[in-house]
């Protein structure tokens, strides 16, 4: 999915969200391409590598800079954020 209201309708026409659910996707940037799935308790959920992919795609950057963007700049960010969206590392 290319951007969050892409996502938002995707889980309201295939999952039956409704489109004003709570739930938390991350904004700016909105990782849309990075994101994988729901978890049970309605959080979102993104691919660390593609959110990283995401950044070098978007913005230009070195994996080396969109690594410390991404730890900097969202990870550190997850315990303020209601209903945090989960990251997994694939291995």
């Amino acid at each position: 999915m290319k951007n969050n209201d892409e996502i938002r309708k995707h889980l309201a026409d295939n999952l039956g969200y409704d489109t004003d659910f709570e739930f938390t996707l991350f904004e700016n940037p909105d990782y849309a391409p990075a994101f994988i799935g729901v978890t049970s308790d309605d959080r979102a959920v993104y691919d660390r590598n593609l959110m990283v992919k995401e950044l070098m795609d978007s913005d230009g950057m070195t994996e080396e800079d969109a690594l410390e963007f991404l730890e900097y700049n969202t990870l550190r960010a997850l315990p303020y954020i209601p209903n945090a969206p989960v990251i997994m590392t694939p291995v």
